[in-house]
């Protein structure tokens, strides 16, 4: 094979982003002794819903199922780098990607003030998002992040996908 045969070999285009919408996983959730004190006087505790956040995401060319990678951002929000050059060599190589913009839907200006820990969240409605679709294998669903986004993902993040 000559050299443009493999080049052509080399040269697979993802499907152009397209922007989604999730919604972090809950963040709270009431204590058992938050609900039983809450029905001794009468009230019903709700579900904090998640907050709901923007991403980008990619698909390899093909009906799947492919892997997938969650690639969380850093500090200065999602850059080029994240947005594209990431995504398409990751799809090329053929995995599903979702890049979260855990800042967008926030109005986060100052981004490393505090948000590590609430980004876990965002991870996990990720995962949520991600496992729903029949071109994602679930059961292979790995985490990638910059910067503040690598500090969350060795944050305690077990992306075994939800079960239900």
């Amino acid at each position: 094979m000559h050299w443009a045969g493999l080049a052509s070999l080399w040269a697979v285009h993802a499907n152009a982003d397209e922007v989604v919408h999730f919604e972090t996983a809950a963040a709270v959730k009431p204590t058992p002794f938050q609900v039983r004190i809450a029905q001794q006087s009468g009230q019903m505790l709700k579900s904090v819903p998640g907050t709901p956040l923007n991403g980008y995401l990619t698909r390899p060319p093909g009906k799947g199922p492919f892997p997938a990678v969650i690639l969380l951002h850093g500090c200065a929000g999602v850059l080029q780098n994240d947005q594209e050059v990431w995504p398409e060599r990751l799809s090329s190589w053929g995995y599903v990607v979702l890049v979260v913009d855990s800042f967008s839907t926030r109005g986060v200006h100052d981004p490393c003030n505090g948000l590590l820990v609430i980004r876990v969240y965002d991870v996990y409605g990720a995962l949520d998002f991600l496992s729903k679709y029949s071109f994602v294998e679930s059961s292979r669903i790995a985490l990638m992040g910059f910067s503040s986004g690598g500090i969350t993902s060795s944050r305690r993040c077990n992306l075994a996908a939800p079960s239900g």
